[in-house]
């Protein structure tokens, strides 16, 4: 019997700085730290705009991209080159074996967790050494 494919959970090595929503809608640290070139957390899933031009690249589905500024109260600044990725296809642990992974997508694990399709996994592996990738929930408890 052929293990159903599963989609690869996106992640980096980096410690990943929380951050909250402002009202002005900047997000803003809440804590020192350096950012990362992903991070995510309740209802966001930001990425460098370096890592958000690999993403376009690949011409892949299901995601776009808003610039965002991030405020550091520490020294008081904004920091740019950052982008919220809003995903389209977002899932749940209950419904992970739905999932359609047919071509190149992005997905979602709860709004918070960014996933790819096998093929994209296979494309973005070529493209930068930043990104990691695991199978599934394997990551996940």
């Amino acid at each position: 019997m052929m293990s159903k494919e599963m989609p690869y959970f996106v992640f980096t090595q980096s410690f990943c700085v929380p951050l909250y929503l402002k009202k002005d809608g900047c997000y803003q640290k809440t804590r020192s730290g350096e950012l990362a070139e992903l991070m995510t957390g309740p209802g966001y899933i930001i990425v460098s705009n370096q890592i958000a031009d690999i993403f376009r690249q690949t011409e892949a589905t299901g995601a776009s991209f808003t610039s965002v500024e991030i405020f550091d109260p520490k020294t008081n600044a904004y920091e740019t080159g950052f982008e919220k990725m809003d995903v389209d296809s977002q899932f749940n642990e209950r419904n992970i074996s739905d999932l359609e992974l047919i071509g190149k997508q992005f997905y979602a694990l709860n709004n918070e967790n960014l996933f790819v399709s096998p093929s994209l996994k296979e494309e973005l592996e070529g493209l930068t050494s930043t990104l990691e990738f695991s199978k599934g929930l394997s990551m996940f408890g």
